[in-house]
C-alpha cells in the first residue's frame, strides 16, 4: 500500500470535523502553497512553449460561439463518463 493509499485509509475513519480540519491544514499548508506556485508555473510554461512553436489556434468572433459550445459539450461527456 502506498503512503497516499495509507493516509486517504486513515483519513477515512476519522469524524467529519477532523477530516475538515486536516483538509484545511493541508491546503493552506507553506509546503503546498510552495508546489501550487510551482505547478503553476509549469503550466503557463506549457502554454509559452506551445505559443512559440506555433501551436495555437486563432479565433475570431464568429468562430468563438463555437469554440464555446465544444468546451461545453466535452466537458459534460466527461462528467457523464465520470459518473456512469
Amino acid at each position: 500500500m502506498s503512503t497516499v493509499d495509507e493516509i486517504k485509509a486513515a483519513a477515512a475513519g476519522l469524524p467529519l470535523e477532523k477530516k475538515i480540519e486536516l483538509h484545511r491544514w493541508l491546503f493552506e499548508s507553506e509546503d503546498m502553497r510552495a508546489w501550487q506556485l510551482e505547478e503553476l508555473k509549469r503550466e503557463i510554461q506549457k502554454g509559452i512553449d506551445s505559443l512559440e512553436q506555433g501551436r495555437f489556434t486563432e479565433h475570431d468572433e464568429a468562430s468563438l460561439g463555437e469554440l464555446a459550445q465544444d468546451i461545453k459539450t466535452r466537458g459534460r461527456a466527461v462528467l457523464r463518463a465520470k459518473t456512469h
